[in-house]
């Protein structure tokens, strides 16, 4: 027996998405303008208990990521 479903997926919220490509928003703007510091800050902000070791390893991938971008 076939189930049709017409309507919302229940499982996808709407609002994390909408917090989602909000986010993705503001890191390429970080990116845009090489901020190391602000990139540090919102990654403290989202995430208040990482490790130094995972906080290092963040920054070395975000100095990498800016050097593969072509200036704007």
């Amino acid at each position: 027996m076939k189930k049709w479903w017409f309507g919302e997926k229940k499982h996808i919220n709407s609002e994390k998405v909408a917090l989602r490509a909000q986010a993705k928003q503001e890191l390429r703007a970080l990116m845009d303008c090489r901020d190391e510091n602000g990139y540090v800050r919102y990654l403290k902000a989202l995430n208040p208990d990482v490790s130094p070791e995972e906080l290092i390893r963040l920054i070395e991938l975000f100095r990498q990521q800016c050097e593969e971008r072509p200036d704007v």
